[in-house]
């Protein structure tokens, strides 16, 4: 996947012309692959109480729980980047985290910023060292 679906390919073109609106595709994860490794869902917390998440659940004594996995999703803002070209979406112009409106910015962990996995931890590598080899090709050489 990390391969396959890129902006050089077409495939990866494709999913990601559609991404910022649909999202990424789910491979190999679904609720029958969660539940299978034992993952307990719960409804939206509605409070804390002696330090125990609350749930309608358990709305008394909390839910005993080891680990919170805590998704708010975020909303990208580029507004205090002055001049900052963007699309009609609001995603700034780049070509692979490249703004070549503004010599010197680049950009690292956009969402399909050259794969899919380039907003992701395990994709995010390649994206840097792409990056890393843009800024010293700009750097003066020494005399």
């Amino acid at each position: 996947m990390n391969t396959v679906l890129t902006r050089s390919t077409p495939i990866g073109r494709r999913v990601a012309a559609g991404f910022h609106d649909r999202g990424a595709p789910l491979i190999g994860v679904g609720s029958k692959q969660v539940n299978a490794a034992g993952v307990r869902r719960l409804p939206r917390l509605s409070s804390v109480r002696n330090g125990r998440p609350v749930t309608p659940e358990a709305p008394a004594a909390g839910q005993s729980v080891a680990t919170v996995i805590w998704a708010t999703g975020y909303s990208p803002d580029f507004g205090w980047v002055p001049d900052l070209p963007c699309d009609s979406a609001g995603w700034p112009v780049h070509e692979r985290g490249v703004v070549t409106a503004i010599p010197g910015l680049y950009l690292l962990g956009l969402p399909f910023q050259y794969a899919l996995t380039s907003g992701l931890i395990g994709g995010i590598g390649r994206d840097a060292r792409y990056l890393a080899d843009r800024t010293t090709q700009r750097m003066p050489t020494r005399v």
